[in-house]
């Protein structure tokens, strides 16, 4: 029998902790800090995407998926793998994005995503993107990127993924990318609420 705890609604928080460490934290605190401003309980969970070999073991009080933990969902021998790739980061990118993509689909699979949000520049964007990409339509998905003022086809797709302009890079928290990532946090966390409000009044 399935734990209740399994079953909690969780919002992903997700990026790269061995470089977007600080920046991850920030926005998932906004994230947590506006779902609760909003009387939700969904549980925020930080994803780490990382392609390094720097492993981030935890991130203060959040529950904490580990880099391992994400590969493993595409192989058993996912993290051997990306060890390989390390002079090809391209590879490694589409590596780690394709164990995103396994990851995000049990989740959705056992009916617990109700939201994700990420965050990063160029080749960040690019691993994020591709595994939301793949989300059904109407499940809220945003990432606060570098590139979001170009040529934004190739991340977005058919997808109703939204793409917000973190106007400086995204490396530490200035006067700038507080503000920035923290109307981000708000503007998920309206969705989130906005789209389990709209569920609940369809079942009625």
């Amino acid at each position: 029998m399935a734990n209740d705890q399994d079953k909690i609604p969780r919002v992903f928080c997700v990026g790269t902790a061995d470089t977007k460490l600080e920046e991850l934290q920030f926005l998932s605190e906004s994230v947590r800090f506006n779902l609760t401003s909003f009387s939700s309980s969904q549980e925020v969970v930080v994803v780490d995407v990382s392609v390094g070999q720097k492993e981030t073991q935890s991130l203060q009080d959040f529950k904490f998926v580990k880099r391992n933990e994400v590969l493993s969902f595409y192989s058993e021998s996912a993290v051997k793998i990306l060890i390989g790739l390390d002079d090809d980061r391209g590879k490694a990118i589409g590596f780690m994005s394709k164990s995103l993509q396994h990851f995000l689909k049990k989740a959705v699979d056992d009916q617990v995503l109700v939201g994700v949000i990420g965050l990063g520049g160029s080749g960040g964007t690019s691993l994020i993107s591709s595994a939301f990409r793949s989300l059904p339509i109407g499940i809220p998905k945003v990432i606060v990127s570098t590139v979001s003022s170009g040529q934004t086809q190739p991340y977005i797709g058919t997808s109703d993924l939204i793409l917000i302009p973190s106007v400086v890079d995204v490396c530490g928290i200035n006067s700038v990318s507080r503000v920035v990532f923290s109307n981000a946090g708000a503007a998920f966390s309206g969705m989130v609420v906005g789209k389990l409000g709209a569920v609940k009044r369809s079942q009625n």
